[in-house]
């Protein structure tokens, strides 16, 4: 599988700067709402995590400094998932203390499910009671202006299955943290979307063939 060359954590396509978007570009979905009617009006309540819709790529054109414009293309559910394979480190974004709360992960993609360690905290409490999270993934260059984002939401919940256990450890990356418990979460990518970001180049192929890892 073709990957994007990884970057450091860094900016978001939500971070580019105003002038690139047009006033009626569609802001991208905020990470976490603890809204109760916001939570039933996606359907993360009722709804089986496999009835995630599936959209068509959105095509949306900025103006730029220069000769060419930026086009602003929101990705489908397929890309997203692509995207997801072929990372191994995103952000949980959750709420510890009423706050919202941002950590770096390592992960795996499995069964349209992001799989992840983590030890005591937020986290693991949140996916006990199974409560909303998001998972953020990106790749961005600001020197050419150019990269993409994903964003998935969905009720996390803690793996206990032993035989998927097993399964999974072979798979997921090694934890950088040693010496602590860790339990294994599984988040559903319920709602996905995504942005890619790019000069306009109708002969530019997509997605671009990155080195073999």
């Amino acid at each position: 599988m073709d990957c994007l060359r990884r970057h450091s954590p860094g900016p978001t396509l939500a971070d580019a700067p105003a002038g690139h978007h047009r006033r009626n570009t569609p802001a991208v979905t905020s990470p976490v709402d603890t809204n109760t009617a916001v939570i039933h009006r996606h359907g993360l309540c009722d709804r089986p995590e496999s009835a995630a819709p599936d959209t068509g790529a959105e095509r949306v054109f900025a103006p730029a400094d220069g000769d060419d414009a930026d086009e602003l293309v929101a990705l489908d559910r397929a890309e997203c998932l692509r995207l997801l394979g072929c990372g191994v480190l995103g952000r949980v974004v959750h709420t510890a203390g009423a706050l919202p709360a941002v950590h770096p992960v390592s992960y795996t993609l499995c069964r349209q499910e992001i799989i992840f360690r983590t030890a005591q905290g937020s986290i693991l409490r949140a996916a006990m009671l199974r409560q909303v999270l998001a998972f953020e993934i990106d790749d961005v260059n600001p020197n050419t202006r150019t990269g993409w984002s994903v964003l998935a939401i969905g009720k996390a919940h803690r793996v206990t299955d032993a035989d998927r256990l097993t399964a999974l450890a072979t798979r997921l990356p090694p934890s950088w943290t040693t010496g602590r418990p860790t339990h294994t979460i599984a988040l559903p990518t319920r709602l996905l979307s995504g942005r890619r970001l790019g000069p306009v180049h109708p002969t530019d192929p997509w997605p671009p063939t990155a080195p073999t890892r």
